[in-house]
């Protein structure tokens, strides 16, 4: 890799450069993107991955989900039917605007709609739950495909002054099915470091 990039006259143009020969396990397994990021400096979760097979996509997406356990462990594992979809992120802006976001990706007027705060560990959480018409778009260049009767379980937290989204979204009936077990999720993390 690196005398490929050489040759190409390309190689100082990277910060790090890992290779599959410096870790025990290779893709799917996240250990070479949390070496990257270890090297960055930068934390798996605020990191951006620009894969082109599937198994580069899943260990990207696990070396996320590693990131968020270092950040959140969890006593409760979710066990999802193909139909549910358990998304963890960051991202910017205030719980309000977030909120407002993800209730933009339902279409029309939602069925039901709640929210309500709880704390864990003495961090404020902000939960939602939303029923309706749900606009699934799978990445910024996918088709927008509207899925009614879906619905969406949504917790926001701060910590280290950034904000962290826990949301399970899907078929209302899968939903339903594991709502108590996303509030045990919620409810179990156990946060490193400084909270806010």
């Amino acid at each position: 890799m690196v005398g490929h990039l050489r040759e190409r006259g390309l190689v100082d143009r990277f910060r790090a450069v890992c290779t599959g020969d410096e870790v025990l396990h290779t893709k799917p397994d996240p250990a070479l993107y949390l070496l990257a990021c270890s090297r960055l400096g930068v934390e798996p979760a605020r990191a951006v991955a620009v894969e082109d097979s599937v198994n580069g996509v899943r260990a990207a997406k696990a070396a996320i989900v590693a990131a968020t356990e270092a950040l959140a462990n969890a006593r409760v594992r979710l066990t999802l039917a193909e139909d549910g979809r358990l998304t963890v992120t960051t991202a910017g802006g205030s719980v309000e605007d977030n909120v407002s976001r993800w209730r933009g990706q339902f279409s029309q007027q939602l069925d039901k709609e709640s929210q309500e705060q709880l704390k864990v560990q003495d961090v404020e959480v902000t939960l939602v739950d939303f029923t309706g018409t749900y606009n699934d778009q799978r990445g910024n260049f996918s088709q927008l495909a509207e899925s009614p009767n879906y619905r969406m379980l949504g917790a926001i937290f701060s910590v280290d002054g950034g904000l962290h989204f826990i949301k399970l979204y899907g078929p209302e009936k899968t939903i339903a099915a594991r709502a108590d077990e996303f509030r045990g999720f919620v409810q179990s993390l156990q946060l490193e470091g400084p909270a806010e």
